[in-house]
């Protein structure tokens, strides 16, 4: 896989950048995919969200992580599931994805499944969607240093085909 430079990537210092982008809380209802790529610095030593959903009293409905062992994660209140395989933060572009259909999340790297797990969430309309952050009951948190590029959220579940047409 391979991403070639984009003037248009959103490139997160890590400190205080983010994106939201709350409009999109009134049309995901259920079933989602969440798509990008990804370059991710190596070593961060950090949890680093990419793409969260919180709840408007900013507790958490789903987010996808970097953790600090440079791998992929989701969280979804109650338990983490991720790749332990595959190092995502090592300065190379990624096409990272994530399915539910309310059943089973997925998690793809680079158009492969790597992780499942079962979903203990539901979208509101009031939800509150970033990129490069994540929201606590004190404020932005777990801020993301790195780039991310052609972020895609669908209201529907993508085969593990159509993740891989993405990610090539």
């Amino acid at each position: 896989s391979t991403q070639f430079s984009n003037p248009y990537a959103l490139d997160f210092d890590g400190t205080d950048d983010y994106v939201a982008v709350n409009g999109v809380a009134d049309d995901v209802s259920g079933d989602v995919t969440i798509a990008f790529w990804v370059k991710a610095p190596s070593g961060s030593g950090k949890t680093q969200a990419l793409v969260a959903v919180n709840t408007a009293a900013k507790d958490n409905v789903v987010v996808l992580f970097i953790r600090s062992n440079d791998e992929y994660w989701v969280y979804d209140r109650t338990s983490w599931e991720g790749d332990t395989n595959t190092d995502v933060a090592d300065s190379t572009w990624h096409h990272l994805a994530y399915t539910s259909d309310g059943v089973t999340g997925r998690l793809y790297v680079d158009g492969v499944e790597k992780a499942t797990h079962t979903p203990n969430y539901t979208f509101s309309n009031d939800d509150l969607w970033s990129l490069a952050q994540e929201w606590d009951s004190s404020g932005a948190s777990n801020f993301f240093a790195g780039i991310l590029d052609d972020v895609r959220i669908y209201d529907r579940v993508l085969s593990a085909a159509a993740i891989q047409t993405l990610a090539d």
